[in-house]
């Protein structure tokens, strides 16, 4: 592969990391209702207490570690007893027009619990880059940095209560501030920059997500 074509497919790709913690809860509804609870921390846990609006009946139950239904009852309670390592997950499905998770607690070994935000949206972004092609390089082969606009997207950010986020803001590692859910923002010097997403739902809590991505310092203009 030629020089030009390594820097072109740099320009494509964008190199990010997400730098965020895990969220401890979030929902999202494919062909059922589907519950992720993460055990965000080094604690090991021994079962799971989720309360729902009416009485429920999952379709599936999976994730990392090992945990049985021990209780139900019609109150809409389901109590989980087993082992959930240290920064994991575990995933509750249902029918996607079953009733409402109204909150959720942790067990420790002790008995104690641990509470759960099942209501705090979830942050999570992509960047964009635009899609340049090696016909966009100069004929004399000469390749320099030019002013790049990348798009970014609160992709996946969602509210667990099915109502839409109320604020979304941005912020640069350079200084620069935007708010919507999708902004465009020119580069003007290549280098490496962090961003940072802050979602905010409409009873006012927030979530947040920060990605790193670099700028080629030599890009095909057009």
């Amino acid at each position: 592969m030629s020089k030009r074509a390594v820097l072109v497919c740099c320009i494509v790709v964008a190199l990010a990391t997400s730098v965020g913690t895990a969220a401890q809860y979030e929902f999202f509804r494919t062909a059922w209702s589907v519950a992720l609870f993460s055990s965000a921390g080094p604690d090991t846990y021994v079962g799971l207490r989720v309360k729902f609006s009416a009485p429920v009946v999952p379709s599936q139950t999976l994730g990392i570690g090992t945990m049985l239904v021990l209780e139900s009852n019609q109150s809409g309670l389901l109590v989980f007893r087993g082992a959930i390592p240290p920064f994991s997950m575990w995933e509750i499905d249902w029918a996607p027009d079953g009733p409402a998770i109204v909150d959720a607690e942790w067990i420790r070994s002790d008995g104690t619990f641990v509470s759960i935000n099942t209501h705090a949206p979830t942050a999570r972004l992509d960047v964009q880059f635009p899609l340049w092609t090696l016909q966009n390089c100069p004929e004399n082969g000469l390749i320099s940095f030019r002013p790049i606009e990348l798009t970014f997207v609160a992709l996946g950010s969602s509210d667990p209560d099915g109502l839409p986020l109320a604020r979304c803001e941005w912020a640069w590692s350079d200084g620069a501030h935007a708010e919507g859910y999708a902004v465009q923002r020119q580069f003007d010097q290549p280098g490496f920059y962090l961003v940072t997403l802050n979602v905010w739902d409409a009873e006012g809590l927030s979530d947040s997500v920060s990605t790193s991505f670099v700028v080629p310092a030599h890009l095909c203009g057009h």
